[in-house]
């Protein structure tokens, strides 16, 4: 064997080992973490009970447990998600049954309100549920992100790939049951493999147009992805593979279309589409996109909650800049990272607020924060990275160790900190077992354990001989 062969194979074993320990490390970081039982995680959980348990979409027996985040249509209630998420975790959503947990549900007062005792809830299910569809996923894309980087700037890529993770609202979203982190996961796990030269063709092109097609099934606004990706391939004449992409959509597609039709009655016909017309009627807020707004744009960059409060975002900005004049691979990175980045940016800022509801950022950005690893990396700033990263630390971890949700009219961090006051800090699994307080230390000391290995096995992977 060629000594470049030696050395190919050794640097690729390091790489496994660091993303296996890097895996370890988000899932331990994040993973422990019990957030309060609000209202999107509540209609997601109980739309998963419903199919588990009944085989149906249809939360009418449910609807006094809902308090938003639904829909009523022809004398029922249904969630208003996209169908996949809930689909995918009925399997989960039995494994924790059997194992006793998705009908426990822990309760803790808090004395602060003015009004009287609050009393926090935190469903055991859900959490369950999220560590699957959201904490997993988020490991995934660490992984991900990193192997992708290190293929060109291998010195900054984990350093890009933690930064992203826990600099950014992948951080609280992580440990939430919503679907940005999966949409996310899986849009950049379809890009991966359309861009992967060793991966076959038309393999490729069908295995990242069904990775596609399930982001879309769990969020809709994951459709933004499949429409770069058709332009990119089309700009670049690569026609076959646009068809094998778009192909490649029509099963799940095709099972969207009837949940639609047998719900709401027309194939293109969504729950979004019903409470638009809805609020139209009752002179409600209406929840869809519309021209982007200059105002609410600039309020997601410099807002109360914008992105300045994760600096790491505005960095890969230039990272994309630097990128465009590197070579043709590196610069078919930046394309699709500056699409993804400028097209969620537009479609917050054509929301009907920049937040998308009580949410710690701009969420709806959050499938296109991935893309930002490899332009990121390409500064080869490590120390300037850590330090953004640092900034966007402190505000995404008060949204994971309390409740997320903030007023409008409250500033992160001190916002933050009288939310936590208000409504206490989230549990953990350990603290099931150890009391809370503990539980807390413990999750950290877990966290921070994990952290020492991926270090140790970093250094190394780093100081091997290369053939």
């Amino acid at each position: 064997m060629e000594q470049s062969d030696l050395s190919a194979d050794a640097r690729l074993r390091a790489r496994r080992r660091v993303g296996i320990a890097l895996f370890v490390f988000v899932l331990a970081a994040l993973g422990p973490w019990i957030q309060m039982f609000t209202a999107q995680p509540r209609s997601r959980f109980l739309t998963v009970q419903a199919l588990a348990e009944e085989g149906t979409f249809d939360l009418t027996s449910r609807a006094d447990q809902l308090s938003a985040d639904k829909v009523e249509v022809h004398d029922r209630v249904l969630g208003d998600k996209a169908p996949g998420q809930p689909v995918l975790s009925v399997p989960l959503y039995w494994l924790g049954d059997a194992l006793g947990l998705v009908d426990r549900v822990e309760r803790r007062e808090t004395n602060c309100c003015e009004s009287g005792p609050f009393v926090a809830e935190f469903n055991l299910g859900a959490w369950w549920l999220g560590l699957f569809v959201a904490t997993v996923p988020t490991a995934g894309l660490a992984v991900l992100m990193y192997r992708r980087a290190a293929r060109f700037f291998p010195d900054s890529a984990l350093s890009s790939s933690l930064a992203l993770v826990f600099g950014t609202l992948l951080l609280p979203y992580g440990t939430l049951l919503y679907g940005h982190a999966l949409t996310a996961f899986l849009s950049y796990a379809s890009w991966s493999v359309l861009v992967d030269d060793e991966c076959r063709f038309p393999r490729r092109s069908i295995v990242a147009g069904i990775l596609a097609s399930l982001a879309i099934a769990v969020e809709y606004l994951g459709g933004i992805f499949s429409v770069f990706v058709v332009a990119f391939e089309l700009l670049r004449r690569r026609f076959s593979s646009a068809f094998w992409f778009v192909l490649a959509h029509i099963p799940v597609g095709a099972s969207m279309a009837w949940y639609h039709a047998h719900w709401f009655g027309s194939p293109f016909r969504t729950s979004y589409s019903v409470k638009s017309e809805q609020a139209l009627h009752t002179g409600e807020q209406v929840p869809r996109v519309d021209i982007p707004d200059p105002g609410q744009a600039l309020e997601i960059l410099v807002g109360t909650k914008g992105l300045v409060y994760t600096p790491l975002v505005l960095l890969g900005v230039w990272g994309i800049a630097r990128c465009l004049r590197a070579e043709d691979r590196v610069r078919r990175e930046a394309l699709i990272a500056a699409a993804m980045l400028g097209g969620y940016f537009l479609v917050q800022a054509g929301w009907p607020n920049p937040w998308g509801g009580e949410a710690p950022g701009p969420r709806y950005m959050i499938p296109a924060f991935p893309f930002l690893a490899i332009p990121l990396a390409s500064l080869r700033r490590r120390r300037l990275i850590a330090l953004a990263a640092a900034v966007g630390f402190v505000p995404m971890s008060l949204a994971t160790v309390t409740v997320h949700h903030m007023p409008f009219d409250l500033r992160l961090v001190t916002g933050q900190l009288a939310v936590l006051q208000t409504y206490g800090p989230s549990l953990t699994v350990y603290g099931l077992w150890l009391g809370d307080a503990v539980g807390r230390v413990v999750a950290v000391l877990v966290a921070a354990a994990c952290a020492v290995v991926l270090a140790v096995v970093h250094g190394r992977a780093g100081s091997e001989p290369t053939g």
